[in-house]
């Protein structure tokens, strides 16, 4: 898993490089790559042996198709793509998770409200800048995420890896929202896309160590 990990990292930083620059060809070619390279990692620790694997691996594979679609900043259409694409990705991680048999029904009750809380701050903040056709959307994704970092927080406190990634994740998709509806510029993604993808790899790791 470890070369893949660097392979990750390493076209990220390309990736990075790319944003820093201006440069959309090279940024085609890296992110692409960079989300290979977990995809790579999740399938060299053989997630097909256990249905809580399965479940992850697809949650990986709709987050790469995600990270495809996003790739045309200015189209409406692969932006609702890989809107699609990313929730479906949350609701995968969230089954994952539940497939464990581990997820404290009772503790998720509580933190559904804390971080159902911090949703609603989020929302409230972004939907003014958000186009009318798309708030609903945006709202269904919201709750989604909500969703499936309640349930990472609902592991047992020995899965720190995946509650780690969830918040990561959570985070990248604040950096997302920023960029689409609030111009976030470089500096935005100079934390969004590593926030991104070490959550990505760190989900692997997770469920490698399960």
């Amino acid at each position: 898993m470890f070369e893949y990990s660097l392979f990750t990292l390493t076209f990220l930083v390309i990736c990075l490089a790319a944003e820093g620059f201006s440069s959309p060809q090279l940024r085609v070619l890296s992110k692409p790559l960079a989300s290979a390279g977990f995809l790579a990692a999740a399938w060299s620790v053989d997630p097909l042996a256990s249905p809580s694997g399965i479940a992850l691996l697809i949650a990986l594979l709709l987050s790469a198709l995600g990270d495809v679609l996003l790739l045309r900043k200015g189209s409406k259409l692969h932006f609702l793509g890989g809107l699609g694409s990313f929730l479906a990705a949350h609701l995968a991680f969230a089954l994952s998770f539940v497939l464990t048999g581990q997820v404290r029904w009772l503790l998720s009750v509580g933190l559904a409200l804390l971080v159902g809380g911090i949703g609603v701050v989020v929302a409230r903040w972004l939907l003014p800048s958000v186009p009318a056709k798309l708030r609903g959307p945006v709202i269904a994704y919201i709750l989604v995420i909500s969703l499936m970092v309640t349930l990472a927080w609902a592991l047992p406190l020995g899965s720190g890896l995946a509650q780690l990634a969830a918040t990561l994740f959570f985070l990248s998709d604040i950096s997302v929202a920023i960029d689409r509806f609030r111009d976030g510029g470089f500096l935005n993604r100079l934390w969004g896309l590593p926030a991104y993808y070490v959550a990505q790899l760190l989900f692997v790791l997770w469920w490698a160590n399960g």
